[in-house]
């Protein structure tokens, strides 16, 4: 690294001196009573000793250096400044107590060339006078004898003995610096009479260990970031590989096997984070592999130690041994991961069809584990009693094993991989320390145990991992992490483990379950090679091998499957789904239970539309003039029509009018204009704006007027209370959305050069544009979010907080690349609220078959034409190749600005499969997190998290086609549905939800979801068998099964269930009405028009007999007059007489 970009994070060296200072001073023993601190580092390099200036980033440079990283002197480089600063002499001492009030309570002075005497002094000068810093440099072309002199001398006259003096040696070879500097001190010493030698000085390593212990947050996302891909590559790369060799039945030995991996591992890239899943925020250029990877397998095992006495150790006792995968064998595989020098190690043993001793003993480190976990690893614990009560746990569980449980459980760890001052062993007198990082380290040697078989009787089982021990109880990174805190066996004496706890371990994407670290051996006869012991089938580790490789969530089965009875991928898919359907229940119990001592749910969560009183005029005397009073009048100012009804102005607000239809009386030579009106009963959606009318008092349903043909004037008011209405109902919309809407935080602007993606379209557009499409403009990076800025319509700003999902998807087989944000919180963009922002481009502009057969065939004839359709196709393919990484960059900048809480989501396109989500065919594409369709509006986004069961609806033999219902976690949120889904895509969706976790059901009929989910809200429902009323029959709830032909969908049909609104079946987006409004409106004419007199009797009421009166208002041709009567519509000669004059 080049001296112009190093720079001191100067925060983190204020608090991490101010910790030394405070360590020093609180425990004065550990640093053996010395006042001084000495440190001096030299250079590596004989060859360019000379050069006596350097960095280093990490701990070491090549694979021998990495031995390194067990010393201290180099760990406390790194710790303080950052990097290891070579040839530099540091020299700590404590202030005085009256001082330490204004400064972190030591001096430091810092002996160095005139070079990285640059480097130093770029810490500010508040920090540096807050520690008294002293930086003298000299000239790398001259010997640094002088200025070491005037040090040493300065360090004696503090001192009154050399006792005073504590060093750190470095560990690195003799240097031309380190010479001089031990030659300055004997100088120094002989003036004053004081014999000093570095070899015999009393060392302060446990003060500094004792200091640096505790960590930060920035350090414990460094060693959470390389725990995540020690993890990962334990379960995607190690196991993959070592299942591979033991398919092939290649031979090879440890040294092969561990060299393999390092070379896999050792200089990690962009694509292999990529094929591991792991957050986009790592940085590759930070991450390396801790030492060489350690295998162990056969007797060796049990003999080799170094795993649990700490690494780095040789790969076996034999490196050349073969590894054995045998039935009854053990092949141990520990990796260490550094991520900016902070160590994350990991090891597992994978077991080759074990005896039911071996799976026992495995499960006894499993319980082992969260016994620590849950109960032993919190802060001021002493180690010996956790390691004395983890021996009791094991003679309890497995009598007779706790004498082969490892001597040291454990070790803290960081910069140093290993604090040899704090294990976990019965001798060690420290406590467990506030926020640090320890790897835990649980392993069971047998070596000629009589209880095993002849094969069996030499092996060991390790369960290594990073553990995070924080301040305070906190909740686990992950539901994998999660899974770990869970008991082994629900009827187990083992007790629920609460979810907010100090320790978590930081490794849990490695493979852990039994069933996940078993290789079961086949011969060739197909009978499998495990012991007489093994467990049947049916139990925890099963007859098959998983290997996970997609992040919080993915784990892929094996094309190949060792089965010892010969499983089908049916009857392990079965297995599979028996286990997370009785875990379903299990979490529902619980959940529902928790939410029912609370507040319960509720009915339906918020699909009842709103009612609000409106009011047209407070009295008489805001009504218009009396020249209004004999013809309709619509009042804008109020809201308001003004009808005229026996000679007197009557208003109705525009809240009360459902629609009105015109239509013309039969051989009458009239036009009648119907106004319909709202009442009680009738069934409204969430987005009609209706009065609040109460329940017990008469009301009118609709009124007629009619006029003598043309009656141009007639339909003008037709057209104006349409337009009224229409224009109020989207005033009030508005309205209510912003009334509860959860405001973002606002957004942090970066001053200067912003990440910019230029030349994007919005939707939903931000307003009225010539031509469509939605606006063009640009999307930024800021500090907390985006920014869309339009180049004539403003802007819409977006947090990181509020992104729910972001998705990639790139314009393989379409016409645009688009890059969508699903929101948590809607907000308002063009006067709408959506929680669905999409930017598109749309990479496909010409048509290029128009333009070869319109002027090219004319002008250059057919030859010609073809090169020409060639060279667009050419274009095309580049320009789409073009913006997608335009795309895919910008959304992994996002990420990376957004510190990993906004992950990038990628369609997985051979996945896909079509459905009908709304009332169009669409393609529904799965990524890691959703099933999706963002291509064109309205979007269906499904949160795979939030799913807890999918009904597969219409499984039955002869059908092309079934239904696929999404129930949520929460269950006052209506269930979704996605219809006409072809048949031959139902085994690859089975499978898919398999592989996410997700347990599925199938009926043969369509449920009414309404009565469904009333009744799993009950607080009975999971007492009474919960969902297993769909497994045993569901008869209560089925409809009419439709045995004629398929449904085809269409504009006319929608596939929306009765379960759904208009809103509910878009629960996901809310952006559908913006493209139908237009077709779908409730001032729809030709909807209106196919109405007749009866057709009251088609709308929801109490009850046919308590209907609400029907008043009806006519004009007679003779009189002109206006007649009413209640009740259905009548016949002309049976209406009223009673009459008003309406006049011209």
């Amino acid at each position: 690294m080049s001296r112009s970009s190093s720079r001191i994070d100067e925060v983190a060296f204020l608090d991490r001196i101010t910790k030394l200072a405070d360590t020093w001073r609180s425990h004065p023993e550990l640093f053996n009573h010395a006042s001084q601190l000495v440190v001096i580092v030299g250079k590596n390099d004989s060859n360019n000793d000379n050069d006596l200036d350097g960095f280093e980033t990490g701990l070491g440079g090549d694979s021998g250096e990495k031995m390194q990283l067990t010393q201290r002197a180099s760990a406390m480089h790194h710790w303080l400044f950052g990097y290891e600063v070579l040839n530099t002499l540091l020299i700590f001492s404590l202030t005085n107590e009256e001082e330490s009030h204004t400064s972190v309570g030591l001096n430091l002075e810092i002996v160095c060339s005139n070079r990285l005497a640059a480097f130093f002094n770029g810490i500010p000068p508040d920090v540096a006078s807050r520690c008294n810093l002293v930086v003298r440099g000299f000239d790398t072309t001259q010997s640094p004898l002088d200025q070491l002199s005037e040090a040493a001398s300065a360090l004696f006259e503090r001192v009154s003995t050399v006792a005073e003096i504590a060093v750190l040696p470095s560990g690195r070879s003799e240097s031309n610096f380190s010479a001089a500097w031990k030659e300055a001190l004997t100088t120094a010493g002989n003036a004053r009479n004081l014999k000093f030698s570095l070899n015999t000085a009393p060392t302060f390593a446990d003060g500094l260990a004792e200091a640096m212990i505790p960590k930060d947050n920035t350090e414990m996302d460094n060693i959470r970031s390389a725990a995540t891909v020690a993890g990962a590559s334990m379960r995607a790369v190690v196991f993959r590989r070592l299942y591979s060799y033991a398919d092939r039945g290649r031979a090879v030995t440890h040294e092969a096997f561990g060299a393999s991996l390092d070379q896999f591992l050792e200089e990690p890239t962009e694509n292999l984070l990529e094929e591991l899943r792991v957050e986009s925020t790592i940085d590759a250029d930070f991450l390396e592999l801790g030492h060489m990877t350690t295998v162990l397998s056969g007797p060796s095992t049990a003999r080799q130690s170094t795993l649990v006495k700490g690494w780095p150790g040789p790969p076996g006792l034999e490196p050349t041994q073969r590894l054995r995968d045998t039935a009854g064998s053990c092949v141990s595989v520990a990796l260490t991961m550094r991520y900016r020098n902070y160590c994350a190690p990991v090891a597992r043993t994978f077991l080759f069809s074990p005896s039911q001793d071996q799976s026992d003993d495995y499960e006894a480190l499993l319980a082992l584990r969260r016994h620590l976990l849950v109960n032993l690893l919190t802060p001021g614990a002493k180690l010996a009693h956790i390691y004395r009560a983890a021996k009791n746990f094991v003679e309890a569980r497995r009598p007779g094993r706790s004498q082969y449980l490892s001597p040291v459980l454990g070790f803290m760890t960081g910069l140093r991989f290993r604090e040899s001052e704090f294990t976990i062993s019965e001798s060690t007198p420290d406590h467990v320390t506030l926020q640090a990082s320890a790897n835990l380290c649980l392993s069971l040697s047998f070596v000629d145990v009589p209880f095993a078989s002849a094969d069996s009787r030499c092996y060991s089982l390790y369960l290594v991992d990073t553990v995070a021990i924080f301040r305070k109880p906190v909740q686990p990174a992950s539901p994998l992490a999660a899974a770990i805190l869970a008991p082994l066996h629900s009827d187990g004496p083992d007790a629920a483990a609460p979810m907010a706890l100090h320790a978590h371990v930081l490794t849990f994407r490695a493979p852990w379950r039994l069933r996940d670290i078993i290789l079961h051996v086949v011969d060739e006869q197909g009978g499998s090679g495990a012991g007489a012991g093994s467990k049947p089938e049916s139990e925890d580790e099963g007859p098959r091998t998983r290997a996970g490789a997609a992040g919080r969530r993915s784990i892929l089965m094996e094309d190949r499957l060792r089965s010892s009875e010969g499983m089908s991928r049916e009857e392990q898919r079965q297995l599979v789904q028996k286990e997370l359907f009785n875990r379903m229940q299990e979490q529902g119990k619980i959940r529902q239970e928790a939410a029912h001592s609370k507040d319960g749910y509720s009915e339906g969560g918020n699909s009842a539309t709103e009612l609000r009183k409106y009011e047209a005029y407070r009295d008489e005397s805001q009504i218009p003039p009396d020249r209004q009073y004999r013809r309709i009048f619509i009042d804008r100012r109020a809201d308001a029509v003004v009808l005229p009804i026996f000679g007197l102005a009557v208003p109705f607000h525009l809240s009360t009018i459902r629609s009105t239809t015109l239509s013309a009386a039969a051989e009458s030579g009239f036009l009648q204009l119907r106004i319909n009106f709202a009442t009680p009963g009738q069934t409204v959606s969430k987005r009609e704006v209706m009065t609040y009318m109460p329940p017990n008092q008469t009301y009118i349903r609709e009124l007629t007027f009619r006029a003598p043909e043309p009656a141009d004037n007639l339909r003008h008011i037709s057209d104006d209370i349409k337009n009224a209405r229409r224009a109020f109902v989207e005033r009030e919309i508005e309205k209510r959305d912003r009334e509860h809407l959860i405001d973002q935080e606002q957004l942090k602007l970066i001053d200067g050069r912003v990440p910019v993606l230029d030349g994007i379209r919005i939707r939903p557009s931000l307003g009225p544009v010539r031509g469509g499409g939605g606006d063009a403009g640009s999307l930024q990076i800021h500090a907390n979010g985006i920014r869309f800025r339009s180049r004539a319509q403003g802007h819409v700003d977006i947090t990181f907080a509020n992104i729910k999902h972001m998705i990639f998807q790139p314009s393989e087989g379409e016409q645009v690349v688009i890059l969508h944000f699903h929101l948590r919180h809607a907000i308002i963009i063009g006067r709408k609220k959506t929680v669905d922002v999409q930017f598109y481009y749309e990479v496909v502009t010409v048509n290029y078959d128009d333009v070869t057969s319109a002027s090219s065939s004319r002008r250059l004839g057919a030859g010609a034409s073809a090169q020409s359709e060639a060279e667009l196709e050419r274009m095309e393919r580049r320009q789409r190749l073009i913006k997608d990484r335009e795309f895919d960059k910008f959304a992994d900048r996002i990420s990376r600005q957004s510190n990993g809480a906004v992950k990038v989501d990628t369609p997985i396109r051979n996945l896909a499969f079509s459905g009908v989500p709304f009332r169009a065919n669409v393609l529904m594409q799965p990524t890691s997190y959703t099933l999706m369709h963002i291509t064109e509006a309205p979007y269906f986004i499904v949160t795979l998290e939030e799913v807890e069961l999918v009904y597969f609806e219409r499984i039955t033999f002869g059908l092309r086609n079934f239904d696929m219902v999404f129930i949520f976690k929460d269950y006052a949120r209506p269930p979704v549905r996605v219809s006409v889904i072809p048949v031959q895509q139902l085994e690859d969706i089975r499978n898919w939800l398999t592989t996410c976790e997700i347990p599925f059901l199938d009926g043969r009929v369509n449920l009414n979801w309404n009565q469904v989910m009333r009744n799993v809200r009950e607080p009975y429902f999971f007492q009474d068998g919960g969902w297993s009323i769909l497994v045993e029959g569901s008869d209560s709830e089925e409809e009419e099964v439709d045995s004629g032909p398929e449904f085809i969908p269409s504009d006319a049909s929608s596939s929306e269930s009765d379960y759904s609104s208009e809103d509910d079946a878009s629960e996901e987006s809310d952006f559908s009405e913006e493209e139908d409004s237009g077709s779908e409106s409730e001032y729809d004419d030709s909807e209106e028009e196919s109405e007749s007199d009866d057709d009251y009797w088609q709308l929801p009421c109490s009850s046919r007999r308590n209907r609400e009166p029907v008043v009806f208002f006519t004009t007679t041709a003779d009189s002109g007059c206006v007649g009413f009567h209640f009740g259905p519509s009548p016949s002309a000669a049976g209406r009223a007489s009673t009459c008003a004059d309406l006049g011209a």
